[in-house]
């Protein structure tokens, strides 16, 4: 499927989001995304000033956590930014857990809660 918004990922890496990423997100026009993960000290102040996109989902990471007690998981969330036609991929998100029904009731929570947080229905 082919979708100018949506190339797939530059870079996926775990730890912190670093001055690094930021500097390639802005070269490319990409979006950062971080999961359950922290800015080092300068990114914060290098995405601001390069208008560089950062969304954290660590709220709900969290908020799963607490809410739904499934401690033993793995996520990746891509979100596309910008204008999307009628019917388009929009976001992906990859959940494993130990057992299906987990898998199932962590995705929807995620789903539910990234509509919450920008405001998508």
């Amino acid at each position: 499927m082919e979708n100018s918004n949506c190339n797939g990922p530059l870079l996926s890496a775990p730890g912190e989001v670093t001055e690094t990423d930021v500097d390639l997100a802005a070269a490319s026009g990409a979006v950062i995304v971080g999961f359950n993960t922290s800015m080092a000290s300068g990114a914060k102040r290098a995405a601001d000033a390069n208008g560089v996109d950062v969304r954290e989902y660590e709220v709900i990471y969290n908020e799963a956590d607490k809410k739904l007690k499934i401690k033993d998981k793995a996520v990746y969330i891509e979100h596309v930014k910008g204008y999307l036609g009628l019917g388009e991929i929009s976001i992906i998100i990859a959940v494993a857990c130990p057992h299906r029904a987990e898998t199932y009731i962590l995705s929807r929570y995620i789903i539910e809660e990234i509509s919450e947080l920008k405001g998508v229905k």
